[in-house]
């Protein structure tokens, strides 16, 4: 098996540099972002550079009935590991 880097940066700076190492070395990269409460706005980005993520419970989305999806449920749609 393979182990992810798990990594805390900013979502859009790690999904460039994600792809940009990928074009560059012809290799993929499993990445996993870890304390991004913020991810669900990012899900299909991190879904397209498949890049999972772990969550720290703070400030999710709450979900039904208070909002439409929850944090994990919008992130899950885009396939993203969480």
């Amino acid at each position: 098996g393979h182990i992810p880097l798990v990594v805390s940066a900013f979502i859009a700076r790690l999904v460039h540099l994600k792809k940009e190492v990928e074009t560059s070395t012809d290799k993929g990269l499993k990445r996993t972002i870890s304390g991004h409460a913020e991810a669900h706005l990012f899900a299909a980005e991190l879904g397209a550079a498949d890049v999972g993520v772990i969550f720290s419970p703070v400030r999710l989305l709450p979900g039904p009935p208070l909002t439409e999806q929850s944090a994990v449920s919008a992130l899950i749609v885009h396939n993203v590991t969480v």
